[in-house]
């Protein structure tokens, strides 16, 4: 049997992803603080998890092989509640009850097979109430009171699978589980699938009963984890069916060295550049995080974010934890933890820029920015790179559900890409599908962009609590003092016209160079400079509203509103501009043109961070003065740039329209060593957005 065979499509499938990476944190939970054997029984239960789901899902794509392991999975759980009889007087709380409800929609389902609708329905109640028949006798007081969900008991039940397995790899199982019930399914396929409803039911009841403490003590328990792998297994089979049957064609063509060469040699020249600065000190940051590493490692996930009290969203804290029991199990210092998690995440993002766009050089472009902002002087940023990226290539492809899980975590890594969300949640509702949108199909589409994220942002309430996340958003929105954190925008030539014209007040230049300065957040003319903002991004807002189901308008406005953002408002840091840098290189991979405009946003984010820190995070050894200082030069360039840019984008007389941004076809729609099927399908792809952004 050829490795090409069985092996390589396991990988290739993303829905796998998360299965391996559960695998992985539940490994370097386990082994970290204890010192544990990878052959310790826990661990082997914890991998019986993803290998049953991925090998069942694969095993069962077969019509006959689906239902054959769907109807024996239900059918053992009923025979295995009937032999254990009546085990409470009161119907709710008895799991013979719920049995026999499923028993009865079995046959419902069955009977209604006409009727797909129906018939899915029906197996979705059978799935479900097998699974709380199953899951009642888990619960701590079986037979008395039924599991009742609120958000302590959720809170509590997603603590101890935490203590079990990980933060790290509970998001994973929650992740992949959301993924099976609502995220998946079968393209071009039928979401009337009777088994798969079945798996789906059972999945979702599984899911509420858990959260209601009913089997969060049972994590590693082995019936358990197979059980829950097996409707995994089943609810994504028909899902990956689509997949199984593309000609992927051989190995060698896959691995085409004309192909991979040139992102391979930038790889080695990111590592190279990644070796020289590994331990280059960074900015001031890089203390306060590993400080606070220490902190979640020793006061664990929720009291250690408490406990730091920062402006970070939660789930950076996810990846200090993650950072930190691998510099433990490592032997390692947290310091070369987090610089070398920063190196991880700079080979994540190159990857999945590149992939997306195959665009060598727009890609080394934006890995020069991650280069200087994360691995040298080690902002954080670069942990929502991967996902944002992923993000906007799932908007594209109009993977909504996806986008929305992804966009969300974006978002709870740090704050700053919400500011583009009103742009991208915008578009996503307003994406033509050629019928005509009716209220109904409307209401969908807004359940498919939001309820994802409000899952995720939901289950990192329960993890995190309520208080500390809205403290740390509070910190950001209201407790800036300072006009310019050193960001080379308008606000810092007002802190320049301060030192010159009201030294006395706010002090004078030292030695010419420009400094911070604090002002009341109430002054008149402070509340101007955010009232500009505003004025900026709604204009951005509303120029994309009128042309909302363009993509490639959404990526222009949203960085337009970003701009703004950086280039008007107060309290603006000089990292900040980051986000934009990804925005520009998206803007440029959709229409080549942009491409200018992409290198000066890069250009001056680098020349920002470099002159404020240099390049190991150490200030220069010099004044950049030339007569006046050259930072002042820098902001007047930036204010400058965006008002040209801005101007292009929301001015009523526009030179281009949706059709002229979609025209551009992407580069990687007719990269070289590419397989022709591939090429062909992304020409149709592109002759189809561009057919009806028209």
């Amino acid at each position: 049997m050829s490795f090409s065979g069985p092996v390589l499509p396991l990988i290739r499938e993303r829905r796998n992803w998360l299965y391996f990476a559960f695998g992985a944190a539940a490994i370097v939970h386990m082994i970290a603080p204890a010192g544990a054997s990878p052959a310790d029984s826990r661990i082997v239960v914890a991998l019986l998890l993803p290998l049953t789901a991925v090998i069942v899902a694969r095993l069962t794509q077969r019509d006959m092989w689906h239902r054959v392991a769907g109807v024996g999975l239900i059918g053992l759980a009923l025979v295995q509640t009937a032999r254990a009889g009546s085990q409470s007087p009161q119907a709710l709380m008895d799991p013979l009850f719920w049995a026999l409800t499923a028993t009865i929609a079995l046959v419902a389902s069955t009977a209604t097979g006409r009727w797909p609708v129906a018939a899915a329905l029906t197996a979705a109640l059978a799935g479900a109430a097998a699974m709380v028949a199953s899951l009642l006798p888990l619960a701590p007081d079986v037979g008395s009171t039924f599991p009742s969900l609120t958000p302590a008991t959720a809170r509590a039940a997603v603590a101890a699978l935490s203590q079990q397995i990980g933060v790290p790899a509970t998001v994973f199982l929650f992740g992949f589980w959301l993924q099976a019930i609502a995220i998946d399914g079968p393209r071009g396929g039928r979401r009337t699938e009777r088994v798969s409803a079945a798996a789906r039911g059972a999945l979702g009841a599984g899911l509420l009963l858990t959260l209601a403490g009913a089997a969060a003590g049972n994590a590693l328990n082995p019936a358990w984890i197979l059980v829950l792998g097996l409707l995994l297994g089943l609810a994504e089979a028909k899902a990956r069916t689509a997949i199984a049957r593309i000609d992927w064609g051989p190995l060698w063509q896959r691995a085409n060295p004309a192909h991979w060469r040139p992102i391979t040699l930038l790889l080695l020249a990111e590592l190279l550049f990644a070796l020289l600065l590994l331990r280059a000190p960074g900015t001031g940051d890089v203390s306060f995080f590993v400080r606070w590493s220490d902190t979640i490692l020793t006061h664990g996930l929720a009291e250690g974010y408490r406990l730091n009290d920062a402006e970070y969203p939660p789930v950076t804290s996810i990846v200090f934890l993650l950072v930190a029991r691998t510099a433990l199990a490592a032997s390692t210092t947290l310091f070369l933890g987090v610089k070398l998690s920063l190196v991880a995440f700079l080979f994540l993002a190159t990857v999945c820029f590149w992939r997306w766009t195959s665009d060598v050089l727009l890609t080394a472009l934006l890995a020069s920015s991650f280069l200087v902002s994360g691995v040298s002087l080690g902002y954080i940023d670069l942990y929502f790179a991967p996902t944002l990226i992923l993000s906007l290539w799932a908007l594209q492809r109009r993977r909504l559900g996806l986008f929305s899980v992804l966009f969300a975590v974006t978002c709870l890594i740090k704050w700053q890409p919400l500011i583009i969300a009103p742009f991208l949640v915008l578009h996503a509702v307003s994406i033509r599908s050629g019928a005509e949108v009716s209220r109904p199909s409307l209401a969908a589409r807004w359940a498919l962009v939001v309820g994802p994220a409000l899952a995720v942002g939901l289950l990192i309430l329960a993890i995190f609590g309520l208080e500390p996340v809205i403290g740390s958003l509070y910190k950001v929105l209201f407790t800036r003092t300072y006009l310019s954190g050193t960001a080379f925008n308008f606000s810092w030539l007002v802190t320049y016209y301060l030192h010159v014209a009201h030294p006395e007040q706010y002090g004078p230049l030292a030695d010419g160079v420009v400094t911070l300065v604090h002002v009341g957040r109430q002054l008149p003319w402070v509340q101007l400079i955010r009232l500009a903002f505003v004025g900026f991004y709604l204009a951005a807002l509303w120029r994309l509203f009128r042309d909302r189901a363009s993509y490639a308008m959404a990526i222009e406005c949203a960085l337009a509103g970003y701009l703004a953002y950086f280039v008007v408002n107060v309290g603006v840091h000089e990292n900040h501009l980051f986000l934009g840098t990804v925005l520009a290189a998206a803007a440029a991979a959709l229409a080549a043109g942009k491409r200018a405009r992409a290198l000066l946003i890069v250009l001056m984010s680098n020349l920002n961070l470099i002159t404020v820190y240099g390049i190991t995070g150490a200030p220069l050894g010099f004044a950049p003065v030339v007569g006046i200082d050259v930072t002042v030069i820098f902001a007047a360039v930036n204010v400058l740039l965006f008002l040209v840019f801005w101007g292009e984008v929301v001015s009523p007389r526009t030179l281009f329209s949706s059709r002229t941004l979609e025209s551009a076809q992407p580069a990687y729609s007719r990269a070289p060593g590419r397989p022709d099927s591939r090429r062909r399908r992304s020409s149709r792809y592109w002759r189809k957005q561009r057919g009806e952004n028209a």
